[in-house]
């Protein structure tokens, strides 16, 4: 059963729905305002915060697009609740969720969806979120590594307090040491993950 603090697999029906396909995706990518790209093709120990401006991959969006299987590139659309068009099903979404979640979390603010296209074997830097989340994977296969936040061999108080002090992921580190300690998840699509609040 479904727990805020509980990293755990799902299932999600959204593989055939036509704006999960990648002519739709792509549309939405080119003409939303939010969107940042980069080389998917970096290490682990890659700072999120500043991948897009140190991992730059020396094409134009629409050209990492159209190339995508190629291109080792790692598209990240925001705030796609904002485009009209996606609002609906993101809505749709959300409100199922809020149902599932309801008993445990009454007050699900910041109602927000963001969609990532990535080349094949892409690699998505260590990092921590602010927010939980339920991850959809659509297309291809991926490979999960979530850590406990509240295990202080994988982050210290100091870091603690600095992540929430500042919103900020300066003191976030990989070590390659933190391998042993990570829960992996396969997953193929029609699956997903929740995600806890700074797992």
């Amino acid at each position: 059963s479904f727990h805020p603090d509980k990293r755990q697999s799902l299932k999600h029906n959204l593989c055939s729905h036509p704006l999960m396909q990648f002519d739709e995706l792509r549309k939405l990518a080119l003409r939303h305002p939010k969107v940042r790209y980069h080389s998917a093709n970096i290490s682990r120990s890659q700072k999120l915060d500043t991948v897009a401006k140190d991992c730059p991959n020396g094409m134009t969006l629409e050209d990492s697009l159209n190339n995508i299987d190629n291109s080792g590139t790692f598209v990240f659309i925001m705030d796609v609740q904002k485009d009209p068009i996606y609002a609906p099903l993101v809505n749709q979404i959300l409100d199922e969720i809020e149902n599932d979640v309801e008993k445990y979390h009454h007050n699900m603010r910041n109602r927000q969806a963001w969609i990532f296209i990535t080349s094949p074997g892409g690699v998505t830097p260590y990092h921590r979120d602010q927010e939980a989340a339920h991850y959809f994977h659509i297309k291809g296969k991926k490979k999960f590594w979530l850590w406990d936040a509240k295990d202080r061999e994988i982050v210290t108080q100091e870091e603690n307090e600095f992540f929430h002090g500042v919103h900020g992921l300066k003191k976030t580190d990989y070590h390659e040491s933190k391998m042993s300690k990570a829960e992996e998840f396969n997953i193929l699509p029609g699956d997903g993950i929740f995600f806890p609040y700074t797992a």
